[in-house]
């Protein structure tokens, strides 16, 4: 996970405009250290980041999306389908 992170990292930062962002998380097990990474680098690429939506977070793991768009400033959304999610991005273009 944190090779998938730092190389989307990247790509973000490599970017000239803001762009929209798409995470599933769906069956993956997110390790406390991994979050602590998130809130961490999000400071790095916050402002390359014009909405993020967010799938496979649900219950405690929602309430943590919600703290991390607070902590970075990065409009996080968590969303049950990918439809959901798609058209949120597209509303935020």
């Amino acid at each position: 996970m944190d090779a998938v992170f730092e190389k989307a990292v990247q790509m973000v930062l490599a970017e000239p405009e803001p762009v929209l962002t798409l995470n599933n998380f769906d069956g993956v097990i997110v390790p406390p250290a991994f979050l602590h990474k998130l809130r961490a680098r999000g400071a790095d690429y916050s402002h390359k980041v014009k909405a993020k939506a967010v799938l496979g977070v649900t219950g405690i793991k929602e309430t943590l999306i919600n703290t991390y768009s607070i902590l970075t400033g990065i409009d996080a959304r968590a969303f049950s389908t990918e439809a959901e999610a798609l058209a949120y991005l597209v509303s935020r273009d």
